[in-house]
């Protein structure tokens, strides 16, 4: 799947194996889908726009999960820091959007 989301590889590679690289470096999805997209634009043959592609399909995959279907309505800091965990868990560090 992440190969479809990428389209296409680079010069010499295709998106198959772009992707068994991608996996092979993070070692796992969850692990890839954690990643910053400044972090895979760099790498070479994904760039901003396949990076962009990445990041928004594990989104959307997450959202698909259910997680976000309830709104939370925060009445106090025990409420922010439930919904803070749930968000960033697993995260490798801060970002800031």
């Amino acid at each position: 799947m992440i190969a479809l989301v990428l389209r296409n590889g680079a010069h010499g590679v295709n998106a198959l194996d772009l992707a068994g690289e991608l996996l092979g470096e993070y070692r796992t999805v969850r692990a890839l889908a954690m990643a910053r997209p400044e972090e895979l634009a760099m790498r070479r043959g994904v760039g901003p726009a396949k990076a962009a592609a990445l990041v928004a399909a594990f989104e959307l995959a997450r959202r698909a999960d259910g997680r976000d279907e309830q709104l939370v309505l925060p009445r106090g800091p025990e409420d922010v820091a439930r919904v803070a965990r749930r968000e960033f868990d697993g995260s490798r560090g801060e970002r800031v959007a």
